[in-house]
């Protein structure tokens, strides 16, 4: 879960808040559309995941 929650924090971050002063860096690149969409959804299976395995393994 600590992964898909990174995932999605970088995510964040590439796409908005680099934009809203808090990087400085002459290089201000967005994730592509399509990177985003697959981040996103690994990052939900990651936190759907042990719910899931847990309801399947008891």
């Amino acid at each position: 879960m600590t992964i898909s929650i990174l995932i999605i924090f970088t995510i964040l971050y590439r796409n908005k808040l680099q934009f809203s002063g808090w990087y400085k860096g002459d290089v201000k690149d967005k994730l592509s559309k399509t990177l985003t969409k697959w981040l996103i959804t690994f990052a939900l299976l990651l936190l759907l995941s042990p719910p899931i395995l847990s309801f399947l393994f008891q």
